[in-house]
């Protein structure tokens, strides 16, 4: 018996057929020991470069949640915005931004992303991608209901520049934390 190298190894790999499957090319390197934590610095009031904005579909092969009202279901989706500004072990800063949804259609299939509904303003607590949806729609200068989730999608993605507000969240079973979100977008 012999022992594969990672290169053979490399080499006999199928390709993955799943679209949620990762392929082995998409692995880091980088060993688990070499790794640096993210440390977010505050950054309220500060000027900088959305870098991207990224979005990701729902997991659909889990259980949706149930909805507060109990009348719909949803899968949450993943959206993260990176800025130009590094921290200081030289990793851009980011920030997770919470409350993009997929609803389950009538069909039972998942619904296009909702990121923003007419008067999710006035409740308590708009979610974070609300906030940043308000803010964008503000920056192109429409109104939020007549903006397309492509015309937000491609805004952030231009990279526009924008001053951060440190803003205060508590998640359960988790410390408050100071997320460094976009205030405004400035010329």
């Amino acid at each position: 018996m012999t022992e594969n190298t990672f290169e053979e190894l490399d080499k006999t790999t199928e390709e993955v057929s799943e679209a949620s499957e990762m392929d082995i090319n998409q692995f880091d390197d980088t060993p688990v020991g070499n790794r640096k934590a993210y440390k977010r610095e505050p950054l309220d009031g500060k000027v900088v470069t959305v870098e991207k904005f990224v979005i990701e579909k729902a997991d659909t092969t889990k259980a949706p949640q149930s909805a507060l009202t109990g009348d719909s279901k949803y899968w949450t989706c993943s959206a993260c915005i990176t800025y130009d500004v590094k921290n200081a072990e030289g990793v851009n800063h980011r920030e997770y931004v919470s409350g993009a949804k997929q609803f389950v259609d009538r069909n039972g299939q998942p619904s296009n992303m909702n990121f923003w509904y007419e008067g999710v303003m006035d409740k308590p607590n708009p979610s974070q991608i609300a906030k940043l949806w308000v803010n964008v729609a503000k920056a192109l200068e429409i109104e939020p209901k007549d903006m397309s989730p492509r015309q937000f999608v491609a805004f952030l993605n231009s990279k526009p520049k924008a001053k951060l507000a440190g803003e205060k969240y508590q998640f359960p079973g988790s410390p408050e934390v100071t997320k460094n979100m976009v205030g405004e977008f400035v010329k």
